[in-house]
């Protein structure tokens, strides 16, 4: 009631004031302003993730990975998540990718796709890749043949 419609944004902006009331001190009120920031955050993260029609299990993984620097990472480069995030692949990380506005002839997509056809290619027993085998099923991936070349070089 003290802080009416703002409350949310009092506890989270400016802690201090929460010492106004009775029986809170400067820890206990800085723990509540970084709980709701804290909150205030995920929220934001899962409304963008949903955007991107991501679902519930996935979120929970990228916030876990990536925290308050979720929308960030993903706006920037998605095809991380397929390196670093559990269960995510090319494919889940170029739908992220895809629904955030990157287009097929993104060098950062080049770059994506690329790593998960040498990691692939690892998985199956290889330790080499010819460029022509390598922009043959980036091509399969719809990666236009001329960015292969620099993404590998990348």
């Amino acid at each position: 009631e003290r802080f009416g419609e703002r409350t949310l944004d009092v506890i989270s902006t400016q802690s201090a004031k929460l010492r106004e009331i009775p029986g809170i001190g400067k820890k206990r009120a800085e723990a509540i302003s970084e709980a709701v920031r804290t909150r205030r955050a995920d929220a934001e993260n899962l409304s963008f993730l949903a955007s991107l029609g991501v679902g519930p299990s996935l979120s929970r993984r990228l916030l876990e990975k990536y925290k308050e620097r979720t929308v960030t990472v993903l706006r920037e480069d998605p095809y991380l998540a397929a390196e670093e995030v559990r269960g995510v692949g090319f494919r889940t990380a170029d739908g992220i990718g895809r629904a955030a506005g990157i287009g097929v002839d993104d060098p950062r997509r080049a770059a994506g796709a690329v790593l998960h056809l040498v990691g692939k290619g690892a998985d199956d027993g290889h330790v080499y890749l010819p460029l022509d085998v390598l922009r043959g099923k980036a091509t399969q991936l719809e990666v236009p043949e001329p960015l292969v070349g620099p993404a590998v070089e990348a």
